[in-house]
């Protein structure tokens, strides 16, 4: 028998995601007033979003740094669509 394999990445909503995002970007003090990221398509809320992209002027150095944002955030998160149920006691 054979299991799926566990997915260990913390489970973050469409906007938790987004905000994690922008606050590594706010880490790299030369950019945060630049860009941000927003969903994608432009105007969509998070129940509609189908990504994030760029907000503001992007050249190319700064959408590799965009780039591994998403790199390290993929690593350590999975978007989810319903909300991580709270834990409970029995």
């Amino acid at each position: 028998m054979s299991f799926p394999p566990m997915d260990l990445r913390t489970p973050l909503t469409r906007q938790q995601y987004l905000d994690e995002l922008n606050a590594r970007l706010r880490e790299c003090p030369d950019l945060a007033s630049v860009v941000v990221f927003a969903f994608d398509p432009p105007g969509a809320g998070a129940a509609t979003a189908t990504g994030v992209r760029a907000d503001g002027a992007v050249d190319e150095d700064l959408l590799c740094v965009m780039t591994g944002i998403v790199e390290t955030a993929a690593d350590a998160y999975h978007v989810v669509t319903d909300p991580p149920a709270a834990a409970t006691e029995d």
